[in-house]
Protein backbone atom coordinates (compact mmCIF):
# COMPACT_ATOMS: atom_id res chain seq x y z
CA UNK A 1 0.00 0.00 0.00
CA UNK A 2 2.81 2.32 0.88
CA UNK A 3 4.53 1.51 -2.41
CA UNK A 4 1.30 2.23 -4.25
CA UNK A 5 1.02 5.61 -2.53
CA UNK A 6 4.55 6.53 -3.49
CA UNK A 7 3.93 5.45 -7.06
CA UNK A 8 0.72 7.35 -7.20
CA UNK A 9 2.42 10.44 -5.75
CA UNK A 10 5.22 10.18 -8.28
CA UNK A 11 2.69 9.94 -11.07
CA UNK A 12 0.91 13.05 -9.85
CA UNK A 13 4.18 14.97 -9.63
CA UNK A 14 5.25 13.85 -13.10
CA UNK A 15 1.86 14.85 -14.47
CA UNK A 16 2.11 18.27 -12.89
CA UNK A 17 5.61 18.79 -14.29
CA UNK A 18 4.41 17.71 -17.72
CA UNK A 19 1.51 20.19 -17.58
CA UNK A 20 3.89 22.98 -16.64
CA UNK A 21 6.19 22.06 -19.51
CA UNK A 22 3.29 22.12 -21.95
CA UNK A 23 1.97 25.40 -20.56
CA UNK A 24 5.37 27.14 -20.58
CA UNK A 25 5.83 29.22 -23.76
CA UNK A 26 8.72 28.56 -26.11
CA UNK A 27 11.85 30.52 -25.27
CA UNK A 28 11.25 34.16 -26.12
CA UNK A 29 13.22 35.71 -28.96
CA UNK A 30 15.98 38.10 -27.93
CA UNK A 31 14.79 41.69 -28.15
CA UNK A 32 16.92 44.28 -29.94
CA UNK A 33 16.46 47.97 -30.61
CA UNK A 34 18.06 48.83 -33.95
CA UNK A 35 18.41 52.49 -34.89
CA UNK A 36 18.68 53.93 -38.41
CA UNK A 37 20.44 57.26 -38.90
CA UNK A 38 17.62 58.19 -41.28
CA UNK A 39 14.13 56.69 -41.29
CA UNK A 40 13.68 56.52 -45.07
CA UNK A 41 16.60 55.48 -47.25
CA UNK A 42 17.45 52.36 -49.25
CA UNK A 43 20.84 52.52 -47.55
CA UNK A 44 19.16 51.30 -44.35
CA UNK A 45 16.38 49.16 -45.82
CA UNK A 46 18.04 45.77 -45.05
CA UNK A 47 16.86 45.96 -41.44
CA UNK A 48 13.26 46.42 -42.62
CA UNK A 49 13.67 43.52 -45.03
CA UNK A 50 15.17 41.36 -42.29
CA UNK A 51 12.18 41.98 -40.04
CA UNK A 52 9.40 41.89 -42.64
CA UNK A 53 10.74 38.85 -44.50
CA UNK A 54 11.15 36.91 -41.25
CA UNK A 55 14.93 36.56 -41.42
CA UNK A 56 15.48 38.15 -38.02
CA UNK A 57 12.81 35.91 -36.48
CA UNK A 58 14.49 32.88 -38.03
CA UNK A 59 17.56 33.80 -35.99
CA UNK A 60 15.39 34.12 -32.87
CA UNK A 61 15.55 37.93 -32.81
CA UNK A 62 12.69 40.30 -32.00
CA UNK A 63 13.79 43.60 -33.56
CA UNK A 64 12.28 47.03 -32.98
CA UNK A 65 13.36 49.54 -35.65
CA UNK A 66 13.85 53.17 -34.61
CA UNK A 67 14.33 55.85 -37.27
CA UNK A 68 16.35 58.94 -36.33
CA UNK A 69 16.74 62.27 -38.13
CA UNK A 70 20.51 62.26 -38.50
CA UNK A 71 23.68 60.73 -37.12
CA UNK A 72 23.84 62.92 -34.02
CA UNK A 73 20.42 61.81 -32.81
CA UNK A 74 21.25 58.17 -33.46
CA UNK A 75 24.40 58.56 -31.39
CA UNK A 76 22.38 60.14 -28.60
CA UNK A 77 20.10 57.11 -28.66
CA UNK A 78 23.05 54.73 -28.34
CA UNK A 79 24.59 56.80 -25.54
CA UNK A 80 21.29 56.90 -23.65
CA UNK A 81 20.99 53.12 -23.84
CA UNK A 82 17.87 53.24 -26.02
CA UNK A 83 19.62 51.67 -29.03
CA UNK A 84 21.53 48.37 -29.00
CA UNK A 85 22.67 48.44 -32.61
CA UNK A 86 22.99 51.48 -34.86
CA UNK A 87 23.16 51.80 -38.63
CA UNK A 88 25.17 54.90 -39.54
CA UNK A 89 27.92 56.38 -41.69
CA UNK A 90 31.55 55.32 -41.74
CA UNK A 91 32.60 58.80 -40.69
CA UNK A 92 30.40 58.39 -37.59
CA UNK A 93 33.28 56.36 -36.16
CA UNK A 94 34.52 59.78 -35.07
CA UNK A 95 31.91 59.56 -32.30
CA UNK A 96 33.71 56.48 -30.92
CA UNK A 97 36.91 58.49 -30.78
CA UNK A 98 35.02 61.20 -28.88
CA UNK A 99 33.95 58.68 -26.25
CA UNK A 100 30.60 57.33 -27.44
CA UNK A 101 29.96 53.95 -25.73
CA UNK A 102 30.10 51.86 -28.91
CA UNK A 103 32.24 50.44 -31.69
CA UNK A 104 31.75 49.73 -35.35
CA UNK A 105 31.27 45.97 -35.60
CA UNK A 106 30.74 45.51 -39.34
CA UNK A 107 31.32 47.35 -42.59
CA UNK A 108 27.81 47.72 -43.97
CA UNK A 109 28.42 49.39 -47.33
CA UNK A 110 31.41 50.26 -49.47
CA UNK A 111 31.18 52.85 -52.30
CA UNK A 112 28.36 55.41 -51.86
CA UNK A 113 25.99 53.98 -54.46
CA UNK A 114 22.94 55.22 -52.55
CA UNK A 115 23.74 58.87 -53.33
CA UNK A 116 23.46 60.87 -56.53
CA UNK A 117 24.08 64.39 -57.83
CA UNK A 118 20.94 66.00 -59.26
CA UNK A 119 20.71 69.14 -61.43
CA UNK A 120 17.64 71.37 -61.43
CA UNK A 121 15.50 71.96 -64.49
CA UNK A 122 16.42 75.04 -66.48
CA UNK A 123 20.00 75.18 -65.22
CA UNK A 124 21.55 74.05 -68.50
CA UNK A 125 23.46 71.34 -66.62
CA UNK A 126 23.28 68.08 -68.57
CA UNK A 127 26.33 66.11 -67.39
CA UNK A 128 28.68 66.07 -64.40
CA UNK A 129 31.18 67.93 -66.58
CA UNK A 130 28.85 70.94 -66.47
CA UNK A 131 29.08 71.19 -62.67
CA UNK A 132 32.31 73.17 -62.47
CA UNK A 133 31.69 76.33 -60.47
CA UNK A 134 28.03 75.45 -59.91
CA UNK A 135 26.20 75.58 -56.58
CA UNK A 136 25.16 72.28 -55.00
CA UNK A 137 23.03 72.11 -51.83
CA UNK A 138 24.42 70.01 -48.98
CA UNK A 139 23.22 69.54 -45.41
CA UNK A 140 26.18 70.99 -43.51
CA UNK A 141 29.96 71.37 -43.37
CA UNK A 142 30.12 68.13 -41.38
CA UNK A 143 27.85 66.01 -43.58
CA UNK A 144 28.67 63.04 -45.77
CA UNK A 145 27.02 64.75 -48.75
CA UNK A 146 29.41 67.69 -48.33
CA UNK A 147 32.36 65.31 -48.47
CA UNK A 148 30.97 63.48 -51.49
CA UNK A 149 30.41 66.71 -53.41
CA UNK A 150 33.98 67.87 -52.79
CA UNK A 151 35.45 64.56 -53.85
CA UNK A 152 33.33 64.40 -56.98
CA UNK A 153 34.90 67.75 -57.91
CA UNK A 154 38.37 66.43 -57.14
CA UNK A 155 37.75 63.27 -59.13
CA UNK A 156 36.69 65.37 -62.12
CA UNK A 157 40.00 67.21 -61.99
CA UNK A 158 38.85 70.52 -60.48
CA UNK A 159 40.29 70.09 -56.99
CA UNK A 160 38.17 69.86 -53.85
CA UNK A 161 36.68 73.35 -54.34
CA UNK A 162 35.70 73.12 -58.01
CA UNK A 163 32.02 72.85 -57.07
CA UNK A 164 30.50 75.37 -54.65
CA UNK A 165 28.68 73.82 -51.69
CA UNK A 166 25.71 75.70 -50.27
CA UNK A 167 24.54 74.72 -46.79
CA UNK A 168 20.79 74.17 -46.66
CA UNK A 169 19.05 73.05 -43.48
CA UNK A 170 15.39 72.16 -43.18
CA UNK A 171 15.29 68.88 -45.08
CA UNK A 172 14.06 68.13 -48.58
CA UNK A 173 11.43 70.87 -48.61
CA UNK A 174 14.11 73.51 -48.09
CA UNK A 175 16.35 71.91 -50.71
CA UNK A 176 13.58 71.93 -53.29
CA UNK A 177 12.72 75.55 -52.52
CA UNK A 178 16.34 76.55 -53.08
CA UNK A 179 16.42 74.55 -56.31
CA UNK A 180 13.20 75.94 -57.71
CA UNK A 181 14.16 79.54 -56.93
CA UNK A 182 17.57 78.95 -58.57
CA UNK A 183 19.52 79.72 -55.41
CA UNK A 184 21.32 76.42 -56.04
CA UNK A 185 21.91 74.55 -59.26
CA UNK A 186 21.65 71.06 -57.88
CA UNK A 187 21.43 68.70 -54.93
CA UNK A 188 23.38 65.81 -53.46
CA UNK A 189 20.61 63.42 -52.43
CA UNK A 190 19.56 59.78 -52.29
CA UNK A 191 19.30 57.96 -55.59
CA UNK A 192 15.63 57.14 -54.97
CA UNK A 193 14.89 60.83 -54.32
CA UNK A 194 16.74 61.74 -57.52
CA UNK A 195 14.68 59.30 -59.57
CA UNK A 196 11.48 60.70 -58.05
CA UNK A 197 12.41 64.32 -58.77
CA UNK A 198 13.46 63.41 -62.29
CA UNK A 199 10.12 61.75 -62.96
CA UNK A 200 8.36 64.86 -61.62
CA UNK A 201 10.19 66.96 -64.20
CA UNK A 202 12.19 68.89 -61.62
CA UNK A 203 15.57 68.15 -63.15
CA UNK A 204 18.01 65.41 -64.04
CA UNK A 205 20.08 62.80 -62.20
CA UNK A 206 23.62 63.38 -63.45
CA UNK A 207 25.45 60.53 -61.81
CA UNK A 208 25.90 58.15 -58.94
CA UNK A 209 28.62 59.10 -56.44
CA UNK A 210 29.67 55.47 -56.14
CA UNK A 211 30.91 55.61 -59.73
CA UNK A 212 33.34 58.38 -58.82
CA UNK A 213 34.21 57.64 -55.17
CA UNK A 214 35.08 53.96 -55.38
CA UNK A 215 37.07 53.49 -52.18
CA UNK A 216 35.10 54.28 -49.04
CA UNK A 217 33.21 52.80 -46.09
CA UNK A 218 29.92 54.61 -46.59
CA UNK A 219 27.97 52.89 -43.83
CA UNK A 220 28.79 50.74 -40.81
CA UNK A 221 26.94 48.80 -38.13
CA UNK A 222 27.60 50.00 -34.58
CA UNK A 223 27.02 48.07 -31.36
CA UNK A 224 26.80 49.62 -27.92
CA UNK A 225 29.40 48.69 -25.33
CA UNK A 226 26.63 47.08 -23.26
CA UNK A 227 25.63 44.94 -26.24
CA UNK A 228 29.19 43.76 -26.83
CA UNK A 229 29.91 43.07 -23.17
CA UNK A 230 26.62 41.59 -21.95
CA UNK A 231 25.11 39.94 -25.05
CA UNK A 232 27.96 39.03 -27.40
CA UNK A 233 26.25 35.89 -28.72
CA UNK A 234 23.09 37.84 -29.55
CA UNK A 235 25.22 40.36 -31.43
CA UNK A 236 26.91 37.57 -33.39
CA UNK A 237 23.51 36.14 -34.24
CA UNK A 238 22.27 39.55 -35.36
CA UNK A 239 25.21 39.95 -37.73
CA UNK A 240 24.61 36.49 -39.18
CA UNK A 241 20.96 37.44 -39.66
CA UNK A 242 21.97 40.74 -41.28
CA UNK A 243 24.12 39.07 -43.93
CA UNK A 244 21.49 36.39 -44.46
CA UNK A 245 19.15 39.33 -45.17
CA UNK A 246 21.57 40.73 -47.75
CA UNK A 247 21.59 37.30 -49.41
CA UNK A 248 17.78 37.30 -49.35
CA UNK A 249 17.69 40.73 -51.00
CA UNK A 250 19.93 39.57 -53.82
CA UNK A 251 17.70 36.56 -54.42
CA UNK A 252 14.31 38.25 -53.98
CA UNK A 253 14.05 41.54 -55.85
CA UNK A 254 10.24 41.78 -55.89
CA UNK A 255 9.89 41.10 -52.16
CA UNK A 256 12.65 43.60 -51.37
CA UNK A 257 11.03 46.26 -53.56
CA UNK A 258 7.67 45.77 -51.86
CA UNK A 259 9.19 46.26 -48.41
CA UNK A 260 11.23 49.25 -49.59
CA UNK A 261 8.19 50.93 -51.10
CA UNK A 262 6.23 50.57 -47.87
CA UNK A 263 9.08 51.66 -45.59
CA UNK A 264 10.38 54.55 -47.70
CA UNK A 265 7.05 55.88 -49.01
CA UNK A 266 7.78 55.05 -52.65
CA UNK A 267 4.65 54.72 -54.80
CA UNK A 268 6.26 54.07 -58.18
CA UNK A 269 7.48 50.47 -58.77
CA UNK A 270 9.82 51.69 -61.53
CA UNK A 271 11.65 53.95 -59.10
CA UNK A 272 11.88 51.13 -56.55
CA UNK A 273 13.25 48.79 -59.21
CA UNK A 274 15.89 51.24 -60.44
CA UNK A 275 16.94 52.04 -56.87
CA UNK A 276 17.30 48.33 -56.08
CA UNK A 277 19.48 47.74 -59.15
CA UNK A 278 21.63 50.79 -58.50
CA UNK A 279 22.17 50.55 -54.75
CA UNK A 280 22.13 46.86 -53.78
CA UNK A 281 25.73 46.18 -54.93
CA UNK A 282 27.11 48.57 -52.29
CA UNK A 283 26.23 46.28 -49.38
CA UNK A 284 29.09 44.09 -48.17
CA UNK A 285 28.47 40.35 -47.97
CA UNK A 286 30.55 39.57 -44.85
CA UNK A 287 31.12 42.86 -42.98
CA UNK A 288 34.90 42.81 -42.94
CA UNK A 289 36.61 46.19 -43.23
CA UNK A 290 38.74 47.18 -46.20
CA UNK A 291 41.90 48.72 -44.69
CA UNK A 292 42.50 51.06 -47.63
CA UNK A 293 38.90 52.28 -47.44
CA UNK A 294 39.33 52.90 -43.70
CA UNK A 295 42.26 55.16 -44.54
CA UNK A 296 39.93 57.30 -46.64
CA UNK A 297 37.46 57.47 -43.75
CA UNK A 298 40.28 58.42 -41.38
CA UNK A 299 41.18 61.43 -43.51
CA UNK A 300 37.51 62.31 -44.01
CA UNK A 301 36.92 62.72 -40.25
CA UNK A 302 39.36 65.65 -40.27
CA UNK A 303 38.15 67.09 -43.57
CA UNK A 304 34.63 67.16 -42.14
CA UNK A 305 35.94 68.77 -38.94
CA UNK A 306 34.59 65.88 -36.89
CA UNK A 307 38.03 65.42 -35.33
CA UNK A 308 41.03 67.76 -35.04
CA UNK A 309 43.56 65.14 -36.14
CA UNK A 310 43.42 61.85 -38.02
CA UNK A 311 42.59 59.09 -35.53
CA UNK A 312 44.08 55.65 -35.05
CA UNK A 313 41.25 53.59 -36.55
CA UNK A 314 42.08 50.33 -34.75
CA UNK A 315 40.29 51.21 -31.47
CA UNK A 316 37.19 52.43 -33.30
CA UNK A 317 36.07 49.13 -34.79
CA UNK A 318 36.25 45.39 -34.22
CA UNK A 319 35.72 42.30 -36.36
CA UNK A 320 35.48 40.00 -33.33
CA UNK A 321 31.75 39.38 -33.79
CA UNK A 322 31.90 38.54 -37.50
CA UNK A 323 32.29 35.17 -39.10
CA UNK A 324 35.85 34.66 -40.36
CA UNK A 325 36.64 36.21 -43.73
CA UNK A 326 36.60 33.63 -46.56
CA UNK A 327 40.37 33.84 -47.13
CA UNK A 328 41.07 33.28 -43.44
CA UNK A 329 39.17 30.02 -43.14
Amino acid sequence: MRVLSVTRCAAIICGAVLCLAVARPASAADKLNVGKAFPTSFAFIPINVGVEAGVMAKYDLDVTIIGFEGAAKLQQGITAGDVDIGLGSGTDMAFVKKGAPEKAVAAMAGPPLAYGVFAGAGTGINTVQDLKGKKIAVASRNSLVYWLTRHLSDNLGWGLDGIEEVYVSGGMAANLAMLQTHQVDGLTVGIDVSYTLEKQGKGKLLGNYGKYVKLFVTHVIFASDAMMEKRPEVLRRFLRAWFATIDFMHENKEATMKIDMAADNITDPEIASKTYDEVLPMFTRDGHFDRAALEVVRKATVELELLPTEPDMAPLYTEAFLSPAPNSR
